[in-house]
This record gives C-alpha cells, structure tokens and sequence, in this order.
C-alpha cells in the first residue's frame, strides 16, 4: 500500500483547521481593550510642520500616518493615502508646503481602552487603515492600524500561521515534483 504524503499533510491541515477555529472562539476576543496591541510608535506635529519634515518623521519611525494636534487637541491626521492622492506629482515644495493643508480634518478616534472590534469597525466603515487614539481631554497619544490588529491575531496562531507551506495546496492541483 503506498502512502501519499499530501494526503497526511491535507489531514494534519485540517486537523490544525479545526484546533484554530476552536482557539478563535477562545483566545482571540475583539473585545479586548486597544491597549492589548503592540502598538506602533508615533508621529505627533503640529499643522504648521512642513511636509518634508513631516514624511521625513514617518519614514524615519517606519509609520503609515501622522497625527495632528494643536494646543493639546487632536486636529487631525496625515496618511500616507493623502501623501498620494493630494501631495505627489503636483509641484509642491515640501520644505514650503503644510501638513495642516493636506491633513484629514477631525478624524475618527478612540481610546486605549476601547475593544479591538470598534477600531476594526471604524476601519471597515470609514475605509481607514489607521485610527487615531485621544486620551480623555482629547490629546493625541498614537494610532492603531490594521497591521496591529493583524499582528495580534497572529501571535495567538504563530506557530499554524509561521508552520504552513510556502505555498496553499490547491485540490486538484499537482505538485511538481524535483528541483
């Protein structure tokens, strides 16, 4: 009897399909608060920093946005959306030009302990990749992004996640066998 070593890995796929979906209902909970996300360092300015300074600053964190603020208030934010649909290819001299021009105005935001699931709605909703997070009196204090919500689903399933083949098996399909 020949043993076909796709079929045990399509099993032991399912097998760990199934203990996944069992560790989803468990261990992964959207109502856990924001401040259970490794949250990313952030880029705070206020509406007269140029946008030189300002892309400088995000690309220097390795950040998607900027947030911001004046007199203590959250004004705004500046992503790397706006960056392409209102700065590139139009002649501007960064050094010269505002964030506070090209920001989004009065953006959406929530606070640490707020759950993972209203982020994930403000994102899905509004088509936003990343949400400011206020303190109380409204002060900016960072973001949170997709990435960080994806990276936290993640770390509950690393070794399922990090363990798969390098590519999916695809019913049907035959794998090419040999170098």
């Amino acid at each position: 009897m020949s043993h076909d070593p796709v079929d045990d890995e399509l099993k032991q796929m399912d097998e760990n399909a199934d203990q996944l979906d069992h560790k989803i209902e468990v261990s992964v909970t959207l109502g856990d608060p924001i401040r259970a996300l490794k949250l990313q360092k952030s880029v705070i300015v206020d509406p007269g920093t140029s946008i030189a300074e300002v892309t400088d600053s995000m690309s220097r964190e390795s950040v998607g946005c900027a947030l911001v603020e004046n007199n203590g208030k959250l004004v705004g934010i500046f992503t790397e959306r706006d960056i392409m649909r209102k700065i590139l290819g139009r002649g501007y001299d960064h050094q010269k030009v505002k964030v506070g021009d090209y920001m989004t105005p009065n953006p959406e935001s929530l606070h640490l302990d707020d759950p993972i699931a209203f982020a994930l709605n403000r994102m899905s909703v509004g088509g936003f990749r990343h949400v400011a997070l206020v303190d109380r009196h409204e002060k900016p204090i960072g973001f949170v992004s997709v990435r960080d919500i994806v990276d936290y689903i993640v770390d509950f399933y690393d070794t399922t996640i990090f363990n798969l083949p390098p590519e999916p098996l695809r019913e049907g399909w035959k794998s090419q066998e040999g170098a």
